[in-house]
């Protein structure tokens, strides 16, 4: 049996200081709210766009893989629910992260 390549996601927030915090927060709490409603309403189909649109928004954010399709589909892959909620987190102004991960080889 051969051995995949290890996937590496790394997502970076802009810092602090960094321009454009009201857009980002903005859009996450959109798309919190999206899933949110479409939740309760019980609408499967809002549910899973408003998961797809939040999946690209995080992508925004992956600069490794540089490439877009690549970064969607690591995140997709790769991320935990806890990386999930500490990327929103850390977009709408939580503690500050640089998150990389790398699954874990099990043999």
């Amino acid at each position: 049996m051969s051995k995949e390549k290890a996937k590496r996601l790394v997502f970076r927030v802009p810092g602090p200081d960094a321009p454009g915090f009201l857009k980002r927060q903005r859009k996450a709490l959109e798309l919190q709210r999206a899933t949110a409603l479409a939740q309760q309403g019980r609408d499967p189909d809002a549910a899973l766009a408003a998961f797809d649109q939040t999946v690209e928004f995080l992508a925004e954010f992956v600069t490794e893989p540089a490439d877009r399709a690549k970064a969607t589909e690591a995140l997709l892959e790769d991320v935990s629910q806890n990386d999930f909620d500490d990327m929103l987190t850390a977009i709408i102004g939580g503690p500050e992260k640089n998150l990389s991960a790398e699954p874990s080889s099990e043999a």
